[in-house]
């Protein structure tokens, strides 16, 4: 399970890229398809990628939105996330999953993500699955933020993602992170 500080910066670039995401993927397509997995706790990522999307409301109308959330700790999930269940509009259905990012391929293919925009936030306690990835990658629609102990920019190329930015905190020796540094190649 990631530090507080750690889990604060993961649900801060979830919600800016899912912010960005949405949009255009609604643009793009009548249904979308976002999944949240945790391997763990979600640090309050659940209820914040919500909010992002009642933030989208207006855009959201006579579209299909699909959001997946699976964590491994996942008890208090239900309770946290209905009163903002309850701000979504029709169109948005959620789906509370019990089981970490491993049961993320089967989830997907549930919910019918395959052949539109989906987007994947995955935070995994150990190395990447490749069968997780490649579910992510949806035929080329996919689009993943991925949260993992180790480099995973061979693991996604192999999945099918052309480009592949990584970022990695910078820290000071009394343990502040001093920024975050980026390189983005392709895969």
């Amino acid at each position: 399970m990631p530090t507080n500080r750690t889990a604060d910066v993961l649900r801060e670039l979830l919600v800016r890229h899912l912010a960005t995401w949405l949009p255009v993927a609604l643009h793009r397509s009548r249904r979308v398809t976002v999944a949240l997995a945790w391997a763990g706790a979600d640090g309050g990522g659940a209820e914040a990628a919500l909010r992002a999307v009642v933030g989208h409301a207006t855009q959201v109308r006579g579209r299909q939105v699909t959001i997946l959330a699976l964590a491994d700790e996942a008890s208090d999930l239900p309770a946290r996330l209905g009163p903002v269940e309850a701000e979504l509009p029709p169109e948005v259905t959620v789906h509370l999953l019990p089981g970490g990012p491993a049961r993320l391929p089967v989830a997907l293919k549930a919910a019918a993500a395959a052949g539109a925009p989906l987007f994947c936030f995955v935070d995994l306690a150990g190395p990447a699955h490749a069968e997780v990835l490649r579910a992510c990658a949806n035929g080329r629609n996919g689009e993943v933020l991925l949260h993992a102990t180790a480099s995973a920019r061979a693991a996604l190329g192999l999945a099918g993602f052309p480009l592949v930015a990584e970022v990695a905190p910078l820290t000071e020796a009394d343990g502040e992170w001093a920024t975050l540094r980026t390189t983005r190649r392709p895969a």
